[in-house]
């Protein structure tokens, strides 16, 4: 695992300047742009499927700002980018892989093929996607040592699979919006809350352990945590707020405020 990136004691004008430095730097990238394969160096804008290579200048500089931002053409139907199992590196400033749009059907973002693992390491925020329908799945990444939030995602039936957060300053993995499904998910000694959602009909399966907050959130309505494991978190092991809650069959161990706190009836214990 590579070691989270240590805050330093730099000023918001040395943070202002880098943000001029690396807009003005971005280009478009992509493995078929106008038939070449561009490829992505920090901060560049993906308009295309992008399978990244382990000399491409992404992976091979760390981040002042950015790492990728992914900007679908507005007539595709989707994008993908696929990490290949390599790590993008920041310097706590900035987003590592920030979904602006994905195209109609939404953005895929992949660690790699088979057990290979992608990750995203020492930016303000690992993973941001803020319009609803931006973003359509996540498989095998990894954040780790963000000065935020590991994931933040606006939902509209977006899928987390086996999808870590680790060592973050915020939320490990932070979800507001309609549905999406967070299957084999975890998320590890982060300062905030391991899993936040804010959100109707969504789908928890996975782990929460060692965070600084609570093990688990869930705000909203609908939603069905039975899936999850809380365990040696600084707060209550699991929080439900909103109605229509499913908890049946979740796990709450040894955390320091206990192992749930409900503020409706009708939650599932």
């Amino acid at each position: 695992m590579l070691p989270a990136v240590a805050l330093s004691s730099a000023s918001v004008l040395l943070g202002a300047a880098l943000i001029g430095v690396q807009t003005a730097a971005a280009t478009i990238c992509g493995d078929d742009i106008g038939g070449v394969r561009v490829a992505c160096a920090c901060g560049d804008i993906v308009a295309g499927d992008t399978t990244l290579r382990a000399d491409d200048p992404v992976v091979t500089t760390r981040c002042r700002l950015n790492g990728l931002v992914v900007r679908a053409p507005s007539l595709a139907e989707n994008i993908t980018v696929d990490l290949a199992g390599l790590s993008i590196l920041g310097t706590s400033y900035g987003v590592g892989i920030r979904v602006e749009s994905g195209g109609s059907e939404g953005a895929l973002i992949i660690g790699g093929t088979g057990s290979e693992v992608g990750q995203v390491v020492g930016f303000g925020t690992g993973i941001l996607a803020t319009r609803k329908n931006s973003l359509r799945r996540v498989e095998r990444v990894q954040t780790n040592g963000c000065r935020h939030h590991g994931v933040h995602i606006r939902s509209a039936g977006v899928v987390l699979v086996d999808v870590a957060a680790i060592q973050n300053g915020g939320d490990g993995l932070r979800m507001s919006g309609e549905g999406g499904r967070l299957v084999g998910v975890r998320a590890e000694r982060n300062a905030g809350a391991g899993i936040r959602l804010k959100s109707r009909g969504a789908l928890v399966d996975g782990r929460a352990a060692g965070n600084g907050s609570h093990g688990v959130v869930s705000d909203g309505r609908g939603n069905d945590i039975s899936g999850v494991v809380s365990v040696d978190n600084g707060g209550h092991g699991i929080v439900v707020r909103g109605r229509h809650q499913v908890t049946k069959g979740s796990t709450s161990d040894n955390n320091a405020r206990g192992a749930m706190r409900s503020r409706v009836s009708d939650a599932q214990p």
